[in-house]
């Protein structure tokens, strides 16, 4: 759960005529899982939902309103460097695209009118992440959409993303846990814990 900015969302408004107030950032959430192929690589599918801007006030005098809702699908290839001896901190970076869907919608003078369209377009995040244990966490991040929308329909924006969010892993977190293979130091891995063979 966090905060969605459509940062371009209000922009031009005034050359069409439009007098009054316009709100461009809402409370955006997104829900996702993936595949961490060893401590530093990985990928990530999900779905997020960017919230909507609005707008009320006037074009020309009469009365208006306005409103754009933005959700779609993610799929992300993420790097990790984890940080200290325990490694229970990690920053990480991340580059995919988004498959987005648009609905728009107005009112000027009484008249309705509406658009929606869909389409894909890139994106990128980096954040910071904790491990509570071997199964859970938490992680900050920042994302950003990238020309968001269709210049000739819908309008173009980039669009911003900041959340807060648990993660829980299922199965094990590297690819040669307990798999005895050796270390820099000639030593095996060893596993302990969650996700080792018995």
């Amino acid at each position: 759960m966090g905060s969605a900015d459509q940062k371009d969302a209000c922009t031009g408004l005034g050359g069409i005529g439009f007098v009054g107030s316009c709100d461009d950032t809402d409370t955006g959430w997104k829900i996702f899982g993936g595949l961490q192929f060893n401590k530093n690589w990985g990928v990530e599918f999900g779905f997020v939902d960017l919230g909507e801007s609005t707008a009320n006030g006037t074009v020309f005098g009469a009365p208006a309103t306005a409103k754009a809702e933005i959700d779609g699908f993610t799929v992300f290839g993420t790097g990790t460097v984890p940080l200290g001896e325990a490694q229970k901190f990690a920053l990480f970076g991340k580059l995919g695209l988004l498959a987005w869907s648009i609905d728009t919608s107005a009112t000027v003078g009484g008249f309705p009118a509406t658009i929606s369209d869909d389409g894909v377009d890139s994106a990128i995040g980096i954040g910071l992440k904790y491990d509570f244990t071997e199964r859970v966490g938490i992680r900050a991040e920042w994302e950003s959409f990238i020309d968001v929308g269709d210049s000739a329909t819908t309008g173009e924006s980039d669009i911003d993303l900041i959340t807060v969010g648990v993660v829980i892993w299922f199965g094990p977190k590297s690819a040669n846990a307990g798999s005895g293979k050796p270390t820099s130091s000639g030593k095996p891995i060893r596993c302990k814990g969650y996700g080792c063979p018995e």
